[in-house]
């Protein structure tokens, strides 16, 4: 048990580097990350892929009530 109980720790140790961080954001070639959201603390699962929703984006960038700054790039 005293043997035991070391190599399990030190395997333990060893692949904690190893597993992938799911929130680590964006990777090249990779379709689906998770991105933090603002201050929240909760994940959001986004999708590079998905279509963009142009009328959605007109008819809220071109409503002077809904006048915020939108960041284009």
């Amino acid at each position: 048990m005293k043997f035991i109980l070391p190599v399990f720790v030190t395997i333990a140790v060893c692949t904690a580097g190893v597993i992938e961080d799911p929130t680590s954001g964006y990777k090249e070639g990779n379709r689906f990350f998770y991105f933090p959201g603002d201050g929240d603390g909760i994940h959001h699962l986004v999708d590079t892929e998905e279509p963009i929703d142009l009328a959605f984006i007109n008819e809220y960038a071109r409503n002077p009530v809904d006048n915020e700054y939108w960041l284009y790039t």
